[in-house]
């Protein structure tokens, strides 16, 4: 126990607790008894307002006591000796934070309602200095201001729903942002904070005018809340960060239980602000099906389900039990549950294993998608079978899915693999539907609506008409986008123009492919890319109209492009179906990671996206990006256009061999 104060006594005390934590940890052996590697954590200890802590620890030892602040170590540590009665540990004192208070601003004089803060370090990390961190677990947090994987603060992000904010900051130079999502303007403050000083700023992040279509709404259809077993965010900061990072929809998609967020939505008032379709991703973890060569069994993969109804008095809130099902028996088992007609999504097709737990469902199968499905492979007979085959309403295939996430989060290497497999299966005739989904757990780790839907058809949330929305969705109505807006048209015979969808269509004699491309001052553009029935065809260099000038401007930077449906860019005869992409430069890269070609590209470390270098006077065009959405590569594409060519039925064009 402690009977003396924390800090000293005056009236910011209670405040600079906020950061205060104590770890009671038995020493390392050996010459460095702090050896985070080998000492023994005992117990954790957060101080009352008043300063004073007490902990209950088995007696007989000795043990050292280290206050943290920030994630970082915030004075030397000290022993005590526990006998079998009370010790007093004395008095700890820790170095004030700074404080900083201020507002968001929707527009000049009009507080935000939403927003979040990032911050971030004006200067770039220093090689080998010690990183913020959760006693050692967790780091990547700079400046760490709350656990990253808990509610608001956390990590270096800062909800808020009444556009003010007061937090404490540990001392130094930063990057304060303020974000509303990739549709608003930017903006940053240049700050500096000693130890205990008191600063007010205020920020501005403003809806960039005409910069969606109208009739469009953004949508997420990936992501989890406090219901999923592997998130711990609270249902209020869930629910303020969709509504702060500007998305229209969101699909909930908890780990195998229905959620709604409808009593958080109705506490906060928001009324047609934002739209929840509740539903759920279905994560069998059973290790169960055999794949020929492999020593282990494996886990059939994770897809999502909506719109469902929530039901708290049954299992799961409604969800059926998802264990050793095959994907076209979990199909079947949707079919009865859902409210109207359902989606079936497939999710992060290529992406690892985590915990021994197949988490894509191509990969798992070891899916060639230089391969055609015809040929006889263990993948292919998997995808094409019925496995509930026989059994009254069982007439799902295992890959009979509606949707396929071409983006998941931010990884620019696994976008790549999975638009490689998305264009194998379009050019097989096997047409789903892309999206990009966000597949966000937390505030920090992952980001809402990095990348996003905009699905088209006419809709509104004041006027939400679910069972249309979910049909644009299922027809590929929508492009996604972790930032750019792309819209793409094609004129057909009858004069109609044409958005991208799985509906084949007979081109106009004389078509054009108009492509208008709009994004906020601070997303970056260089690129416009059109694939025809996979390979890349023609790149546009549009660079100029998106200057890498200032970066917190309201105007959005925009192109328009029309490129004739004529030789090159079409093939002579047959029928075919083009995808454009706008974004940052990117080359598609080989096969041939550790010497092995597996059919996905393999993106070099080396290109991974993070921080570029601080140089405020530099123009780099990702710094404010990599600052709000870390990882984040630009990038928007379409869902395709299938081009009829003589209004006798489409044909898909097959693999390029």
């Amino acid at each position: 126990t402690s009977e003396g104060p924390l800090v000293s006594s005056d009236a910011r005390a209670a405040l600079l607790l906020r950061a205060a934590s104590l770890l009671v940890y038995e020493p390392a052996p050996g010459a460095n008894p702090d050896d985070e590697t080998r000492t023994v954590p005992r117990t954790e200890i957060v101080p009352g307002v008043d300063g004073r802590f007490a902990a209950m620890l088995p007696p007989g030892r000795v043990y050292r006591v280290q206050p943290y602040a920030f994630g970082l170590p915030a004075g030397p540590p000290s022993s005590i000796a526990l006998g079998t009665t009370a010790l007093d540990a004395g008095d700890l004192t820790i170095e004030r934070a700074g404080h900083l208070t201020g507002t968001v601003e929707s527009s000049p004089g009009e507080r935000a309602t939403f927003a979040e803060l990032v911050l971030i370090p004006f200067d770039a990390p220093t090689p080998g200095a010690r990183v913020p961190s959760l006693y050692g677990d967790f780091p990547g947090c700079d400046p760490m201001l709350g656990p990253p994987h808990g509610g608001s603060p956390a990590c270096n992000r800062v909800l808020t729903a009444d556009g003010r904010f007061d937090l404490l900051v540990p001392a130094g130079h930063y990057y304060v942002y303020a974000t509303r999502g990739p549709f608003a303007s930017l903006d940053r403050r240049d700050v500096t904070l000693g130890a205990g000083d008191d600063l007010v700023i205020s920020l501005l992040a403003q809806d960039v005018p005409d910069l969606v279509p109208p009739g469009t709404l953004s949508g997420d259809f990936h992501v989890h809340g406090g219901a999923s077993y592997d998130s711990s965010i609270p249902d209020q900061d869930r629910v303020v960060s969709f509504l702060a990072s500007g998305v229209d929809v969101i699909v909930a998609t908890d780990h195998d239980v229905v959620s709604t967020y409808e009593e958080t939505l109705a506490e906060l008032g928001v009324g047609d602000r934002l739209v929840v379709i509740p539903g759920v991703e279905q994560t069998p973890n059973i290790l169960w099906f055999e794949v020929p060569g492999e020593a282990f069994p494996k886990t059939i993969g994770h897809f999502n389900f909506w719109p469902l109804a929530r039901d708290t008095l049954a299992p799961r809130n409604g969800a059926p039990w998802d264990e050793l099902r095959e994907p076209g028996e979990m199909f079947d088992d949707m079919a009865s549950l859902f409210v109207g007609e359902g989606v079936r999504q497939l999710n992060h097709p290529w992406s690892d294993a985590k915990l021994g737990r197949d988490q894509g469902f191509l990969r798992m199968l070891q899916l060639d998608p230089t391969r055609p499905l015809t040929d006889d492979t263990f993948a292919s007979r998997v995808l094409l079978r019925t496995p509930g085959a026989g059994k009254p309403g069982a007439h799902k295939r295992n890959i009979d899915w509606d949707v396929q996430e071409v983006m998941t989060g931010a990884s620019r290497r696994d976008w790549l693999r999975y638009r490689a497999i998305w264009f194998s299966l379009l050019s097989q005739g096997i047409v789903r539907a892309g999206a990009a989904n966000s597949d966000t757990h937390t505030l920090s780790v992952e980001r809402v609506g990095y990348p996003r839907n905009l699905v088209y058809g006419g809709h509104t949330r004041a006027k939400f008409d679910r069972e249309r929305f979910d049909a644009d969705v299922r027809a590929g109505h929508m492009v996604g986008t972790n930032g750019p807006v792309l819209d793409v048209t094609i004129d057909d015979d009858k004069g109609l123009l044409h958005r991208p969808g799985v509906e084949p269509f007979k081109p106009a004699a004389h078509a054009t492919l108009t492509i208008s491309v709009a994004a906020a001052p601070w997303i970056p553009v260089t690129d416009v890319r059109i694939f025809v029935n996979g390979v890349l065809k023609q790149t546009l260099d549009v660079s100029k109209d998106f200057p890498a000038g200032s970066h917190f401007g309201l105007i959005a930077s925009r192109t328009r492009r029309e490129i004739p449906l004529v030789e090159p860019l079409l093939p002579a005869t047959g029928d075919a179906w083009i995808v454009v992409e706008a974004g940052l430069k990117q080359e598609t890269p080989p096969d041939d990671e550790d010497g092995v070609a597996d059919g996905v590209p393999d993106l070099p470390d080396a290109e991974v996206p993070t921080r570029p270098p601080n140089a405020a006077e530099s123009g780099l065009e990702r710094f404010d990006l990599e600052a709000v959405a870390p990882g984040v590569w630009p990038a928007a594409f379409t869902n395709p256009f299938f081009i009829d060519r003589a209004g006798d039925g489409w044909t898909a064009p097959g693999l390029s061999r």
